[in-house]
């Protein structure tokens, strides 16, 4: 009997497309999750902050607040009036932005007001919580959001600088002892003697050209004595006196 022949039929291997199925899933899952995440802070949700571009300035420094309030599409927001003053800072001027689209978040739109503020007032300042009106797309009713304190500091021109009634005064000349010759030769006695001179000379020149330089602390210090004796301190022209101090502390 012939010996019976059995074909066999080879299939291809699974493995390749069996991991390139899984990475496409992968994929989809991954995108899907991006997905959820830009929607995950939700097109319905309102805030209003405010923030400083700084967080310490000079006296009469400008610098910028700004409140901004997120919002969804289709929301009304109103602002309130731009005031003379928010707590002890001069309001100077403000510039208005409503309606711009978000790139993180789908949906979301912005609405922005910047002052530009200043103080007279130094010390630790802050500036004042600010209400917003805010209409929802879907019920229209208003909302009232309160944005935080923003502390600041305002620092005078003089701050951290040397005490202007502590300057060092100008002393008198002082005499340098001649050191005794070793030798009794005459040459050493000549040069000990002109080098002595020299010194004397030197420490008069030094002496005359500071005097004839003032500090500026002692300008300003004279200038306040100057101020303090004029004739708008007495008179109690309040204008006039903060305009001779403006000038004196520039």
């Amino acid at each position: 009997m012939m010996p019976r022949q059995v074909s066999t039929v080879r299939t291809p291997p699974r493995a390749p497309l069996a991991r390139w199925s899984l990475s496409c899933l992968a994929l989809l899952l991954a995108m899907s999750s991006v997905a959820v995440a830009r929607q995950s802070v939700g097109p319905d949700s309102i805030s209003a902050i405010a923030t400083a571009d700084a967080e310490a300035v000079q006296i009469a420094e400008p610098f910028s607040l700004t409140l901004r309030v997120t919002a969804p599409v289709g929301s009304r927001v109103v602002f309130p009036e731009v005031p003379r003053m928010l707590g002890d800072f001069d309001v100077t001027g403000h510039q208005d932005i409503f309606d711009v689209p978000s790139d993180d978040v789908n949906g979301q739109r912005f609405w922005i007001r910047r002052f530009t503020l200043e103080s007279i007032v130094s010390g630790e300042l802050t500036v004042p919580e600010m209400d917003v009106q805010v209409a929802s797309p879907s019920t229209g009713e208003f909302r009232n959001f309160r944005t935080k304190r923003v502390p600041l500091r305002v620092v005078s021109v003089l701050e951290d600088r040397a005490d202007p009634a502590r300057y060092r005064d100008i002393h008198s000349v002082v005499d340098v002892a001649i050191p005794p010759a070793r030798s009794a030769s005459p040459g050493w006695w000549i040069a000990a003697t002109v080098a002595g001179v020299s010194l004397v000379v030197l420490a008069v020149v030094l002496v005359r050209r500071r005097r004839s330089w003032m500090k500026p602390e002692q300008w300003a210090i004279r200038e306040l004595d100057a101020i303090n004796q004029s004739e708008a301190m007495e008179s109690g022209s309040s204008d006039l006196v903060w305009e001779q101090l403006s000038v004196t502390l520039r």
